[in-house]
């Protein structure tokens, strides 16, 4: 129970609340920072998870056609994807491991973030703009969390368990990565 309010504050609430809270205090903490990485606490990494990020930092500041950029591909299945180097882009806000300007979150995002689900709300036509998510098409993180507000073993098994992410130590990203021009392919 929020002791400032008269109800309590579900699940939901308490998410969106923290989130804008800490990627406030992350814009305020680096007024230099471009960009921050939004990240959880149960994921598992990719060797190049911030190389990777590295290199989409160009694209996401100076394309403005880019929303954010994802680490993760809701469609990575083990077995369904092969190309590490290849990026996608897409409507749908993915998530789960992604990078956020500085100028989209201050400029649109902040004072209009919501009370609750504020990954349904990145979703809506409304905060998008027609812009889209960059993702890779071999996932660089893994959500390996069972236990949460919104997690439990049945649902990690349905929607995570056979996900596939980058374990290759050897791939190299450059930050002018040829992968930035060429290797856009459609959503899935």
């Amino acid at each position: 129970v929020d002791l400032g309010r008269r109800h309590a504050v579900d699940g939901a609430e308490r998410i969106a609340r923290h989130y804008k809270f800490a990627l406030s205090a992350a814009f305020r903490m680096r007024p230099t920072a471009p960009a921050i990485i939004v990240a959880e606490d149960d994921f598992l990494f990719s060797p190049d998870f911030l190389a990777y990020f590295a290199a989409m930092a160009p694209l996401l500041e100076r394309d403005p056609t880019a929303f954010v950029v994802s680490a993760w591909n809701d469609n990575g299945l083990l077995g369904k994807t092969k190309d590490t180097g290849r990026l996608q882009r897409t409507g749908f806000f993915p998530g789960l491991g992604w990078m956020l300007s500085r100028r989209l979150f201050i400029n649109e995002l902040e004072a209009n973030w919501p009370k609750q689900h504020w990954d349904h709300w990145l979703r809506d036509p409304k905060q998008h703009k027609g812009r889209e998510s960059v993702f890779p098409e071999v996932n660089r993180d893994y959500h390996a969390g069972r236990k949460g507000t919104f997690m439990d073993d049945y649902h990690h098994n349905r929607y995570f368990k056979f996900i596939d992410y980058n374990r290759n130590s050897s791939l190299r990203w450059g930050h002018e990565s040829s992968a930035l021009s060429s290797s856009f392919g459609s959503s899935p």
